[in-house]
Formats: structure tokens, C-alpha cells, sequence
């Protein structure tokens, strides 16, 4: 058991050793790469210059490129606090693309006041006009009085379905009636 400890070990630290060689080998000394960076260096200080030198030339040739180089006059003004009054009068008319006719949801009604005249600026939420909603009041009374009506109906489809029930736990009346009874409340 302590052989094979000491080959291991043995085996390790060689591989590490070669693992840990210089970088000479490879072509990857601190000189070579110094001296690369000169070069590449060098030769970006040369095409720098060629293209100084070919800029030049161009704009002793290009006659365009002269006149975008000429100063211009300017005028300047000191910033002061002062009113600004410029106002332009325009005159016109306006046509729609798309008429709109306004109606109630519940059919046509009759305008009883109408709070807006022609010309007015209206905004989102304003009221314009009033309609009679005579015809509407009298739909929610007959409404309210109906739905009276149906709760009447369903205390008595109740009372008489507990009163079947009660009759059908003593052995009185049919099963017929008894479901009859049932069905008519939960209808």
C-alpha cells in the first residue's frame, strides 16, 4: 500500500514539473511579443501618414470641399428676458369626414333641453343635451312590477312545495305532485 502512495506521488510531481516548462517553446516569449507590438507599431505610424498626405492632396484638388472649410459671419445677440408677442390670424372651415347622429340606446327620444349652442368648445364628460326619458321611466316601473310578481310566484311555488313535501312524509299525495312542486321552485 505504501508503494503505490509513493508511485503516485512520484508520477504527480513529474507531471508537474513538465506541465510548468518556459513558454519559449511555443514562440511565446515577453521579447517576441514586444517586438510585434513595435512592428504592427511601425506600421500604423506609416499608413497614418500616407493617409495624412493623401487627405492633403484631395483637398487641394477638390474644389467643393473648399468652400465648406470658409468661415461664415455670425451674428450674436446678448439673451434677455422680454415678451414674446407674435400672433398669426387664420381664417377657415372645417368639413367632416364622418357624420354622427346621436340617439339613445333604447330607440329614438325627444330633446327636452339642449345646453350647448353652435360654435361652443365642449369637452370629454360634458352634458350636451337632455331627452325625455319618460318612455324609460315607465320601462324600469313596469320592470320593478314585474319582478314583484315573479317574488310572489316563487313564495308560493316555495309554500306549496313545502307543504307537498310535508304531505309526502306522511304518506299523503303522489310523488307526481310532489316533483311538480319541486320543479316549479327551482325553475
Amino acid at each position: 500500500m505504501l508503494t503505490i502512495k509513493k508511485i503516485l506521488f512520484i508520477t504527480t510531481t513529474a507531471f508537474v514539473f513538465a506541465s510548468c516548462g518556459s513558454n519559449e517553446k511555443n514562440g511565446n516569449s515577453l521579447a517576441e511579443k514586444k517586438a510585434a507590438l513595435e512592428k504592427i507599431k511601425s506600421e500604423h505610424a506609416a499608413i497614418t501618414a500616407k493617409m495624412s498626405a493623401l487627405e492633403a492632396e484631395i483637398a487641394k484638388l477638390d474644389t467643393s470641399n473648399a468652400n465648406a472649410l470658409t468661415a461664415k459671419l455670425v451674428g450674436l445677440t446678448t439673451i434677455t428676458n422680454q415678451p414674446f408677442a407674435h400672433y398669426i390670424d387664420l381664417q377657415g372651415s372645417i368639413t367632416s369626414d364622418n357624420v354622427s347622429y346621436v340617439s339613445p340606446r333604447m330607440g329614438p327620444g325627444q330633446v327636452k333641453a339642449i345646453y350647448v349652442k353652435k360654435g361652443d368648445q365642449v369637452k370629454q364628460g360634458q352634458l350636451l343635451l337632455k331627452l325625455d326619458d319618460a318612455v324609460m321611466r315607465q320601462s324600469v316601473y313596469a320592470s320593478q312590477k314585474a319582478l314583484e310578481t315573479l317574488k310572489t310566484q316563487l313564495n308560493f311555488a316555495k309554500d306549496i312545495y313545502q307543504r307537498q313535501g310535508n304531505l309526502w312524509k306522511d304518506g299523503i299525495g303522489t310523488e307526481v305532485q310532489y316533483i311538480s312542486a319541486k320543479n316549479n321552485v327551482q325553475v
